[in-house]
């Protein structure tokens, strides 16, 4: 599980790092990031389907 939750931080950096760049209004970067969040672990068992 820690891999996971170290996964979902640097995503959520990432994320941050780059909204900050196309200086996107903050509601709909916490919008976004928050979405990003919700969608992480169900990528992760997509790329990683247990047996």
């Amino acid at each position: 599980m820690a891999d996971q939750d170290l996964a979902l931080e640097i995503a959520c950096f990432e994320y941050a790092r780059v909204s900050d760049k196309l200086r996107l209004p903050l509601r709909l970067q916490l919008r976004m990031r928050h979405l990003l969040c919700a969608c992480l672990p169900v990528l992760e068992d997509w790329k990683h389907p247990r047996e």
